[in-house]
């Protein structure tokens, strides 16, 4: 039986390894791939997202760095990893249906997604708890991978322009 459970195992690895990636720890399970979000159409145009998260947090007035890395699983879905340094963030973004074209509330699906607060959503364990936490291996897995495989964006300090009214669509 142990001979099984072994042979499993090798099996697995090979076939990640063979599928072009092997993940490290992670926040999320299962990616199979990276994805360039500038080409996906969940995420084209992603810095207006950004711009608006900045903005509705008031923090426009200020340099701020971020990190984000696509991945896709074997049903074709997309999901990408966004680190703000800053605030000491990650968020687990399912992109949205309508690509923004300019600055806008089209570009605010980035403040209704998961977060996780890096300060306080993190534990020192070998297990995962039970609870609104992440094990710091995965999320320290996340980041590395996002050093590694994703896209590095510096916003500049801006002043958001305004907001188109619902008559001038």
């Amino acid at each position: 039986m142990k001979c099984i459970s072994i042979f499993f195992v090798f099996l697995a690895l090979f076939t990640q390894v063979m599928a072009g990636e092997l993940f490290s720890p992670s926040i999320l399970s299962g990616p199979i791939g990276h994805v360039n979000l500038s080409k996906d159409p969940n995420f084209v145009n992603y810095e207006y997202d950004l711009m608006y998260l900045v903005a509705y947090s008031e923090k426009n007035n200020q340099a701020n760095n971020f990190c984000l890395v696509g991945y896709r699983w074997e049903d074709g879905k997309t999901r990408a990893v966004v680190h703000w340094r800053e605030e000491n963030l990650l968020f687990i973004w399912p992109g949205r249906d309508i690509a923004p074209e300019e600055y806008g509330k089209y570009s605010s699906s980035l403040l209704t997604t998961k977060s996780i607060d890096l300060n306080h959503n993190v534990v020192e364990r070998e297990d995962q708890m039970a609870m609104s936490t992440y094990l710091r291996r995965d999320v320290e897995g996340t980041l590395d991978d996002c050093s590694r495989h994703g896209t590095q964006y510096e916003l500049k300090p801006f002043t958001p322009p305004p907001e188109n009214s619902d008559d001038d669509w």
